[in-house]
């Protein structure tokens, strides 16, 4: 394994992260050879500490092991140290997670992630859990991936005491097999479940090639499992019952509940699982298999109404990256369409014209009588408040750009993100303001140009914020839109993108049955997706 490689990947990559959150000069000194030959020893002893690295080709390597591929990124996990422990609620815990910059947003963190979390459940870790700076913005991917923040302490760099927080996963296996990941088996749908809408599971399952059994003890929320050998063996262990070993031929029903564990394995298992009802999506990362993504139907949607914004999408990205399912619309939709959408909630986006003229668009009545969550963001927050009773003017103090939004009251939108009295960062563009409120609203922040730069009514729970929480130059608008979905409305947050494929597909399945269809291919975005 590569340690320059690795050192190289550590400095560079706190150097960017941390930049105006540690000390100039505590970043400068971080000395690339030092670095150098702290892995190059931790490599060679061989130490308890697991190091993983990623590969661009998507590989991974562990221990002293090469492939093909530059070295992107790394992690390492082991048991909790010595100097955490008192203060950490886990046992096992992932001391480094790090993907260079010109190498994020592709999946590498994710996967270093899962075979972290994969490498602790293997040597028998039910938990595990890792220490950031609270600053330190990677900390929404963890939030994203199921992380739970379990505690906080300050941690001295140059001097200056620095706060820092602890994500947790508290239950491994749950967290492998509910969540999609990939877990210590592959998994084959043969498509009973989308057959029998969700009602009934079948899977071939098959060993992971060199994989481990899963040592952990863990239970399946299902009301019947079947499995059956097809070739190879395996070794069960229930609690109350003891070892069970299984080869082909031979089967096991396991009751409702019941906490088993595998304790060992052939490399050549096979094994036909039956369950009722089929799974959440469980696992799938073998290139020769099918994906195995069964879910559940989908509950909670969020309806996004578009006036012409050009971020509009940028709303559904956030949306989505909080675990919940979102289309966008245009306003003008029509109100039977709203019932039969039946939305969690609503979110008004921007847009190019000006409330002040009566002719530009406005959200049909329906929307504030259906009794659920309305944000209303830039020309949807004039909107609404116009709709409601409030009056919008064109203003001669316009915002542009970066500006600053002082908080002038608490609300359920700002719960756990921002307090009155602070002044938080966010970005404007707006060239007219609310001047007075809609009955109901109070103003819980401002701006240098917009005296009412965001309003609550936490009774109908309807909220206007004149900013942009979508875009990156809001540093804590991706937090304030999960508060609105997750807190405000009360979505579960249980929503994939891999989830929503396969419900896609075996919807179009059902659909077409036996015929043909014709697909227009342009080569652009939408139709390219579409086939």
């Amino acid at each position: 394994m590569d340690a320059a490689a690795i050192a190289r990947i550590h400095v560079e990559t706190w150097q960017a992260t941390y930049a105006g959150l540690v000390p100039d000069g505590y970043l400068a000194g971080m000395d690339l050879a030092r670095y150098q030959r702290f892995w190059r020893e931790l490599i060679g002893r061989r130490a308890a500490e697991k190091v993983l690295v990623a590969l661009d080709d998507g590989a991974e390597a562990q221990g002293d092991e090469t492939a093909a591929g530059e070295i992107v990124g790394f992690g390492s996990c082991g048991l909790v140290r010595e100097a955490d422990s008192a203060r950490a609620p886990f046992r096992g815990e992932i001391y480094t997670l790090y993907v260079h910059t010109d190498f994020q947003d592709r999946g590498h963190g994710r996967r270093l992630l899962v075979a972290l979390i994969e490498e602790l459940a293997a040597k028998g870790f039910t938990d595990a859990g890792l220490w950031m700076l609270s600053g330190n913005p990677t900390r929404f991917f963890y939030e994203r991936m199921g992380g739970q923040a379990v505690a906080e302490r300050e941690e001295r760099f140059a001097g200056i005491w620095l706060p820092e927080v602890a994500y947790a996963w508290p239950d491994l296996m749950s967290w492998l097999t509910q969540a999609g990941l990939r877990g210590f088996f592959e998994y084959r749908d043969l498509g009973s479940a989308a057959a029998s809408a969700g009602g009934v599971g079948a899977h071939v399952i098959r060993a992971r090639p060199g994989g481990a059994a899963n040592p952990v003890w863990h239970t399946h929320d299902l009301a019947f499992q079947m499995v059956y050998v097809l070739q190879g063996w395996v070794v069960f262990e229930y609690e109350g019952v003891g070892e069970v070993r299984l080869e082909p031929g031979s089967c096991v029903h396991q009751p409702p509940g019941i906490r088993h564990r595998e304790l060992a394995h052939s490399d050549d298992l096979e094994m036909l699982e039956i369950t009722l009802p089929a799974r959440r999506r469980h696992d799938a990362t073998s290139p020769d298999a099918t994906e195995s993504a069964i879910t559940l139907p989908m509950t909670d949607r969020v309806l996004i109404l578009d006036f012409g914004s050009q971020v509009t999408q940028l709303i559904a990205r956030r949306v989505r990256e909080a675990g919940v399912y979102c289309e966008i619309l245009p306003f003008n939709i029509d109100p039977a369409r709203l019932e039969i959408f039946d939305p969690k909630a609503v979110i008004l986006s921007g847009g190019p014209a000006s409330v002040t003229d009566a002719t530009t668009p406005r959200a049909p009545d329906e929307v504030f009588h259906l009794g659920v969550p309305v944000l209303g963001i830039c020309y949807g927050m004039q909107a609404m408040t116009s709709q409601l009773g409030g009056e919008v003017e064109t203003s001669d103090h316009q915002e542009f750009g970066r500006a600053f939004l002082e908080i002038a009251e608490d609300c359920l939108l700002f719960d756990g993100l921002w307090q009155q009295g602070e002044r938080h960062q966010v970005w404007m563009s707006h060239g007219d303001r609310v001047m007075r409120l809609a009955p109901g609203f109070v103003t819980v922040g401002r701006s240098e140009g917009a005296p009412c730069a965001a309003i609550a009514d936490d009774q109908k729970r309807y909220y206007g914020v004149q900013f942009h929480p979508e875009v990156l130059h809001t540093p804590d608008g991706a937090r304030l839109l999960h508060n609105f979905v997750r807190k405000v409305a009360g979505c579960s947050g249980d929503w994939t993108m891999a989830a929503f494929k396969e419900q896609a597909i075996a919807e179009i399945r059902e659909q077409v049955g036996d015929g043909k269809v014709i697909c227009g291919l342009s080569g652009g975005v939408d139709s390219s997706v579409a086939a």
